[in-house]
């Protein structure tokens, strides 16, 4: 199911970097003014405000993410469907669809009529299939946000997760309903912050709210404080300490025990939300060079309007831009036949051909990873493994080269050859979340599994 397909006519607010800081700031000074003069109902509306404009910044969108944390907070205890919606926009745009199918079951159920007319319909298919389960190859976005690391803390990283994504992987759909979920989620997003990797602990947070509220007992005291400490250590100080505030109010004063003494004196503190030039850079608003231009040049108030039904607009048609680039894709592979044949020097000038036709950068065509992966395999077999290894890296980040199963395998094989097992492992590990066992043993041979089998 295509992007373009499942994702109209839901919120997403592709407008230009003037307009999104614009509106972002006014509703962030409404926001502020608030504090100790207006309802609680009022102050989570205009959250809830911030937080649909806010996913028009390119993602990942953190502060989008992070203003639903803030909803989380505020409003947990009161069953609203606010949370779930905006949340689950952004887990969308985000690709995890594991994740917003969970929080889209959760949102369906309370949702009016009216809305699912409006946004939720659009959604509805997704709770009814099977999805990429991003959770259970939460090692690979520890591994994309942190970069390499030490080839022993890879070993570290899969003590850590192995376990817990097996047993996340064997649940049945929907996830969340089942017993052992929350605490499972709760160990991932834990784990992820005691490994510094507190953006992949906020792509999980709506998830985590999710299994809390489905629990017969809700500890949402525990979540606040775990998303608290996420918060803080990204600096959105504001949310941290409404976690932390609502934490302290439901447990009296009683969850501070072996927390770190910089959590708890934030509640002492003057905190408001901010729109920091930092902040800003994380975002990597939309710009000329990375729009995918459906709303730009549009206005605010016309893309609302037509959001409402009240305007048209003219989008571009996405269906000649595919059509289009596998024009290219078909002409860059032809390219490269030309030369199939030949020695290894001979095959490298074909796929260096073939690289010269695309017109955008190689990583934006799924068909590049095909490409980098057959260098490094030409490599490979040259016994050229420093080549090899910048190859598969290119082919890593591809347009779904991250979920390519033979690109996770070379990776892992090269790794291997390189001498950094533990790092290898992690490639294999993740190769069988996503594929199983007869997928490796088929590519690699029945053995291959041994050097991961403590952790299946």
């Amino acid at each position: 199911m295509g992007k373009e397909e499942l994702f109209i006519p839901l919120e997403k607010d592709d407008f230009m970097t003037a307009d999104i800081r614009k509106n972002i700031e006014t509703e962030v000074d409404k926001y502020n003014a608030m504090q100790g003069t207006e309802s609680h109902d009022k102050m989570n509306i205009e959250v809830f405000t911030i937080a649909n404009i806010s996913r028009g910044l390119y993602m990942p969108n953190e502060f989008a993410r992070a203003m639903g944390i803030l909803l989380f907070a505020r409003v947990g205890r009161e069953a609203t469907r606010m949370p779930w919606r905006a949340i689950s926009y952004d887990a969308f745009e985000s690709g995890d669809l594991e994740i917003c199918r969970e929080l889209v079951i959760r949102s369906i159920k309370e949702s009016s009529k009216s809305d699912v007319a409006n946004g939720n319909k659009a959604f509805i298919p997704l709770s009814q299939e099977s999805a990429d389960d991003n959770v259970a190859d939460i090692m690979g976005m520890i591994t994309d946000e942190l970069g390499e690391l030490p080839d022993e803390d890879y070993e570290e990283l899969l003590d850590d997760f192995g376990a817990l994504l097996v047993q996340w992987r064997a649940l049945e759909v929907p996830k969340c309903q089942d017993k052992d979920a929350y605490e499972l989620v709760y160990e991932l997003v834990q784990r992820c912050y005691e490994h510094k990797a507190y953006r992949t602990a906020t792509r999980l947070s709506g998830l985590l709210y999710v299994a809390d509220e489905r629990k017969k007992k809700p500890n949402l005291a525990k979540t606040n404080l775990l998303m608290g400490k996420i918060m803080y250590e990204l600096g959105y100080m504001e949310v941290a300490k409404r976690c932390f505030m609502f934490a302290d109010e439901d447990t009296k004063g009683k969850c501070w025990k072996d927390v770190p003494e910089k959590y708890r004196i934030l509640l002492e503190q003057e905190t408001k939300l901010e729109i920091t030039e930092e902040v800003l850079e994380k975002q990597k608003f939309i710009d000329d060079g990375i729009a995918s231009g459906k709303f730009k040049g549009y206005t605010l108030k016309e893309c609302r309007k037509y959001r409402a039904g009240e305007l048209e607009i003219e989008f571009p048609d996405t269906k000649k831009q595919e059509k289009e680039r596998n024009k290219i894709v078909e002409k860059a592979l032809k390219a490269y036949e030309k030369h199939s044949d030949g020695d290894a020097s001979e095959k490298l000038k074909g796929i260096d051909e073939a690289f010269k036709v695309f017109t955008e950068e190689p990583e934006a065509y799924e068909q590049a990873a095909y490409l980098y992966f057959m260098k490094a395999n030409i490599y490979l077999d040259e016994d050229d493994l420093e080549n090899a290894y910048d190859c598969i890296k290119k082919a890593y980040k591809c347009k779904n080269g991250n979920i390519n199963g033979m690109v996770l395998l070379t990776f892992a094989i090269i790794l291997s050859k390189m001498g950094r097992f533990n790092e290898a492992n992690i490639y294999i590990f993740r190769t069988f979340i996503l594929f199983g066992e007869e997928f490796i043993a088929d590519k690699l041979g029945e053995g291959a599994l041994e050097a991961i089998e403590d952790y299946l």
